[in-house]
């Protein structure tokens, strides 16, 4: 039996990270044009995502999806409505519940955010059928990411 060799992945790590890193920079820049910041951005699109399905738009499930502590949710949460962004409505079947809820200013802000001038041109430089393929091997290493992470939540919380 032969010596299993190991796979360099730092390559595709540094791709990945210098990738993200120029994108999100851009996002930033986008985002402030129009007075949002990216993890407001992200709170609208986490609730206009779950609109029309049958995922809550809590604090709790979007403090999940941020990959954030609850308070730290809360308090964005809170300064979004203070800027008219969002409101908080009382669950009326569950009335220890408050779901998250786009005002008006919010619908408009994220429907701004969604028309990134710069996402066009820098994605046409991959075919459709290339980008299908790349989102498919995001998802899958995604996948594997929040699998990996929840499966060492502990050993990895002791990092913090």
């Amino acid at each position: 039996m032969g010596k299993k060799v190991a796979i360099d992945n730092y390559p595709l790590w540094v791709a990945l990270m210098r990738t993200h890193y120029f994108l999100r920079k851009l996002r930033e820049k986008e985002l402030k044009k129009i007075g949002l910041s990216m993890a407001q951005s992200t709170v609208l699109a986490i609730i206009h995502s779950t609109k029309n399905t049958q995922a809550d738009s809590t604090p709790a499930e979007i403090s999940k999806q941020l990959l954030k502590a609850p308070s730290t949710t809360t308090e964005l949460i809170d300064r979004m409505v203070e800027q008219g962004m969002v409101r908080k409505v009382q669950d009326l079947e569950r009335r220890n519940m408050v779901r998250v809820e786009m005002t008006e200013l919010g619908e408009e802000l994220h429907s701004q955010s969604r028309q990134v001038e710069y996402f066009s041109k820098i994605f046409s430089k991959v075919t459709p059928r290339r980008r299908q393929s790349l989102i498919t091997y995001l998802d899958t290493l995604g996948d594997a990411a929040i699998k990996t992470m929840y499966k060492n939540a502990k050993r990895l919380a002791s990092l913090d």
